[in-house]
């Protein structure tokens, strides 16, 4: 499941490249760089998200795989291998508490920094303009 937060995270890191972030230069950065190292990590992240879904007993075993160790009693639950098992019940938890909770949730209106305002840590350096 952690290859998943990284893939998805590197989607929308290069999302945001494909619309010109980063806007302000930092003290370090990849420049022409970011999206080649980008695109690695895409690549890398996909193989394995395949490699680990690939239903095999070795990486992803049903749990009647298992010998009675992971096995719910349950005859079709038994059948599904555990990281959809584990990607169904998370999703399903997801969207009860969506539907309960998610939808009427208020959040605080995101306001960009100005290009002239403080650093939020005093006594950094600052990038020469």
């Amino acid at each position: 499941m952690i290859y998943l937060s990284y893939f998805l995270g590197n989607i929308v890191i290069m999302r945001a490249r494909l619309r010109g972030w980063p806007k302000i230069s930092a003290p370090f950065s990849l420049h022409r760089w970011g999206p080649v190292v980008n695109v690695l990590a895409l690549l890398y992240g996909g193989a394995m998200l395949v490699n680990f879904a690939w239903p095999r007993v070795a990486s992803n075993p049903e749990p009647s795989q298992t010998g009675g160790l992971l096995s719910f009693g349950i005859g079709f639950v038994d059948k599904i291998p555990i990281l959809w098992l584990v990607v169904l019940v998370i999703t399903i938890i997801g969207v009860i508490y969506y539907l309960a909770v998610g939808r009427r949730k208020q959040f605080a209106p995101v306001i960009a920094p100005a290009g002239d305002d403080e650093p939020l840590v005093t006594g950094a350096a600052q990038p020469e303009a």
